[in-house]
């Protein structure tokens, strides 16, 4: 359990390689292979062969037959330091910026606007609204398909 938290934060391309795993078009192959994995996840093969490396010895990947599959899914608790968080929010918020600057495929906006106090508190409650739904339709989402990163933020910018 340690192990696999620890993945998440020091090593998060593992669960993009640990996504890509769970694909329906991975599953198609006739057998494992880190290169189509290293393609769909846009990632250089030796993050991929790093990446399953570490997955099969945290034991989260086990080899079934010519794949490597997820072993039991169970919920992970990811809160570490408060700068790990921040860290990882940091990398994948990056990750969205690198994208969109490589004019990748996607949506990306933006709003800059003046609220008052009390309509800001009810833009973070819509927030958190919107993140709970898509959470709960990532998780009744079967079978994966597309990996898809969504970052969502917002920020007062005068304090």
């Amino acid at each position: 359990l340690q192990r696999s938290r620890s993945l998440f934060f020091d090593q998060p391309w593992t669960q993009v390689v640990l996504l890509c795993l769970e694909l329906v078009d991975y599953c198609a192959l006739p057998q494992h292979d880190d290169h189509w994995v290293a393609a769909r996840a846009g990632l250089p093969i030796e993050v991929v062969r790093d990446c399953i490396e570490a997955l099969a010895d945290a034991g989260q990947i086990t080899k079934r037959g010519q794949h490597w599959s997820q072993k039991q899914v169970r919920a992970i608790n990811m809160q570490r330091t408060e700068t790990d968080v921040r860290t990882n929010k940091a990398f994948w918020s990056h990750q969205a910026i690198q994208r969109f600057e490589s004019r990748a495929s996607g949506m990306f906006s933006h709003n800059l606007f003046t609220v008052t106090d009390a309509d800001f508190k009810r833009l973070q409650e819509l927030h958190r609204s919107y993140f709970l739904a898509v959470r709960s339709l990532v998780a009744d989402s079967q079978p994966g398909e597309r990996i898809v990163l969504a970052t969502m933020g917002m920020q007062a910018l005068d304090g």
